[in-house]
């Protein structure tokens, strides 16, 4: 009869995130060994009595307060209703919003705001880390645009870089950004750091911009009254081939760290603890995409401004993938 062969570190599974795994492992193994024939059952069964049997983090049942800007079925499709209770229902989940234009995303709803106190979940903030809006408010006449529209359009296709890979030749584009020593302090391969460098002040694909518009204020904004019309220079893009393989990353990690402490996460929905070293790390990523989308935004203004010879009298902007620390809350 062929000898079993336990594997005591698949028995011992449970147990792996825990900070004294490796002494239950070692002295799983001599006990094993002190006992010759025993099964997996046996492992098991000795290893719940020795070290008791773990808890692990669960879903719960009900779901945390969530506040619904607008119809579902008119404004918000059901499916990302469904999505955000399930973010609701995660241990940490504290309360959540999803506004008016809020639909189905990869786990959390795009237009879904989420408080988990003590976690971040990289997923949750997106593949595209800080991605945003900016405006620069030009101190051009709306008729004298009207008037050059498509030089000024010109113009601005030709200072920034947009579709899959878009890039610009080495040197053309520079910021103190890429100096940052947060680069080498997270350990960001110079590979990566190149990739950024590379497409530093790009556009990239999908559904970002670059858009000579003319808006009219709702409201009056410092110089200037309700109903007047301005020009403007408004831009959506985020972090490029960087923050998206920094998001792939931590959100890997952030799953296989779920998968140890917790059972019954759907995919998608893991997070990293905050006072946790991937947790911090994360983080720390967050915040340089977060400067680097912004530089890019900047650099495509600042560009265009100076090809164009108009200077910027207002400069508005907002992130929306990314995530704010307020205390132990994200």
């Amino acid at each position: 009869m062929k000898k079993q062969t336990l594997n005591t570190h698949l028995i011992l599974d449970d147990y792996r995130h825990l900070p004294n795994y490796p002494t239950i492992a070692q002295e799983t193994a001599a006990w094993v060994k002190a006992n010759p024939g025993v099964n997996k059952s046996d492992v098991k069964r000795w290893a719940q009595e020795t070290y008791g049997t773990v808890d692990f983090v669960k879903m719960k049942k009900s779901a945390a307060p969530l506040e619904i800007f607008g119809n579902i079925g008119e404004h918000i499709p059901a499916s990302a209703v469904d999505q955000m209770y399930t973010v609701m229902r995660l241990p940490m989940a504290t309360k959540g919003a999803l506004m008016p234009d809020a639909h189905l995303g990869y786990a959390m709803p795009i237009g879904g705001v989420a408080v988990l106190e003590g976690a971040v979940s990289p997923s949750f903030v997106g593949y595209d880390i800080s991605c945003m809006v900016q405006l620069s408010i030009l101190d051009i006449e709306v008729a004298a645009f009207e008037t050059e529209r498509s030089h000024f359009a010109h113009l601005l296709q030709a200072e920034t870089s947009f579709g899959l890979g878009a890039d610009f030749a080495r040197g053309q584009r520079k910021h103190a950004v890429m100096e940052s020593a947060a680069w080498q302090e997270l350990g960001i391969p110079d590979k990566l750091r190149s990739l950024a460098k590379q497409q530093l002040g790009s556009s990239g694909g999908g559904n970002h911009f670059a858009d000579l518009v003319v808006i009219e204020l709702l409201a009056a904004l410092e110089g200037w009254q309700a109903g007047d019309k301005l020009v403007g220079l408004l831009t959506h893009s985020g972090s490029r081939g960087a923050g998206h393989k920094l998001a792939t990353h931590y959100v890997n990690k952030a799953a296989a760290h779920t998968n140890l402490i917790a059972r019954g996460v759907p995919k998608g929905y893991e997070w990293l603890p905050l006072d946790h070293e991937l947790g911090q790390q994360y983080l720390g990523a967050m915040t340089l995409m977060g400067e680097y989308a912004k530089a890019n935004h900047d650099l495509i203004h600042d560009h265009f401004c100076a090809a164009a010879g108009v200077q910027t009298s207002q400069r508005i902007w907002n992130r929306h993938n990314y995530a704010w620390v307020e205390g132990n809350d994200v």
